[in-house]
């Protein structure tokens, strides 16, 4: 039997072992925890203090039409969040630009 056949079987033994969605993911992927990246949601109100941004609501709204700030995420009816990791890439990028 073919190397690659053996890891096959092992693998299709192990998802019947696994018990949730993640477990698959993680044998499909072969990705260790500590690779995989979490993705953090930072709301309006968490703007300025954590990355002193002191824009009203409007002018983000603005911003984000024109493409300069990150596209917000909507996490219920009446309330809106942006990804972490996109801001910090924006502030990046506009302290590149100076």
């Amino acid at each position: 039997m073919p190397n690659f056949w053996r890891k096959s079987l092992a693998k299709q033994a192990s998802y019947s072992s696994a018990k949730t969605f993640r477990d698959i993911r993680l044998l499909l992927f072969d990705l260790p925890m500590s690779t995989q990246v979490k993705r953090r949601i930072v709301t309006y109100s968490e703007l300025k203090p954590k990355f002193g941004l002191g824009y009203c609501y409007v002018h983000i709204c603005r911003l984000e039409k024109a493409g300069r700030f990150p596209k917000k995420v909507r996490i219920s009816a009446n309330r809106v969040g942006w990804f972490e990791d996109e801001i910090l890439q924006m502030l990046e990028e506009r302290a590149a630009e100076r």
